[in-house]
């Protein structure tokens, strides 16, 4: 409907203005920050890493669901399907990627929406779980061990291939979508779980370097508290569906958590900062591709 997406593009509009006009009115704060040029490089170069990881996870799904797809071909899919999501509506960048895999691998695009459900699914366990065990390190949001201990639990039970693969039916029916309900190989669950968790890992390390950057000191804990920060503001942004990407709502719901260490328009600048250097990944990423292929 009309009106739905011109709430969207409205909240995501908001969003984005709330961002630029913290940094505006506090834009004596910003000008006095003193930026370290290594680190930022750091946060640059690792950030490189991101979006080849997206790809070998749902390659390491797709070879679950016994196809054997080479990395290169897995990353021509899901680099030119990702790109497609800036086309207005949610579906073009998953309709995408189906469409490609069946014109360059013959994968029926049943398997392909299947692929795409437990792709999304483990990731969004892997978020869960690196969140929980951030918040054993942030000292301002006082959690019991106890209670993060039970959300571990609870998200690696999630990861057991039968409890997933009902996840799977439940959304299935929720959604009234075509695709094959069945069930993933324990140790296909296991690597794309661990994949994930790294992708989030790096995520967290880039935010951490860029802390650095702003003078800020780091410790080993900061990867932790930083990559649960990521986790959670990305998850937040996937499922509202405002936007590609979750631009804007991720973008702000991670300012948000970062203002428990820094002011709010350093927060805004490091969460801006952070989106740059994921389109960096993901820009560089599809230069290797294309370079790749005019070889």
């Amino acid at each position: 409907m009309k009106w739905f997406r011109f709430l969207k593009s409205a909240i995501v509009m908001a969003l984005v203005g709330i961002l630029a006009v913290t940094i505006a009115s506090s834009w004596e704060t910003i000008q006095g920050i003193t930026w370290h040029i290594l680190p930022l490089a750091l946060g640059a170069a690792v950030g490189l890493v991101i979006f080849p990881l997206s790809i070998l996870s749902w390659q390491r799904v797709m070879r679950g669901l016994g196809y054997d797809l080479a990395y290169q071909t897995a990353a021509r899919i899901w680099l030119t399907a990702n790109s497609a999501r800036f086309i207005p509506g949610t579906v073009w960048q998953y309709a995408s990627r189906a469409v490609l895999a069946l014109r360059l691998e013959r994968i029926p695009p049943l398997i392909s929406a299947t692929s795409m459900v437990f792709e999304m699914l483990v990731l969004l366990i892997a978020g869960f779980l690196v969140s929980a065990l951030g918040l054993l390190w942030v000292d301002a949001i006082q959690v019991p061990w106890q209670a993060i201990l039970v959300g571990l639990i609870i998200g690696c039970v999630l990861l057991i291939p039968t409890v997933l693969t009902a996840l799977v039916h439940l959304i299935k029916r929720l959604t009234h979508k075509e695709f094959v309900v069945t069930v993933l190989p324990i140790s296909t669950t296991l690597q794309v779980a661990g994949i994930d968790i790294l992708h989030f890992l790096v995520n967290g390390a880039v935010l951490t370097f860029l802390f650095a950057a702003t003078g800020h000191s780091i410790a080993l804990t900061s990867l932790v508290v930083f990559s649960g920060m990521y986790a959670f503001s990305w998850a937040v942004g996937y499922l509202t569906f405002l936007a590609p990407g979750g631009l804007g709502v991720s973008d702000a719901t991670l300012a948000g958590l970062l203002t428990l260490y820094v002011p709010p328009a350093e927060a805004a600048v490091l969460a801006l900062l952070m989106r740059a250097v994921i389109s960096f990944s993901e820009i560089a990423s599809f230069a290797a591709l294309v370079a790749g292929r005019t070889k």
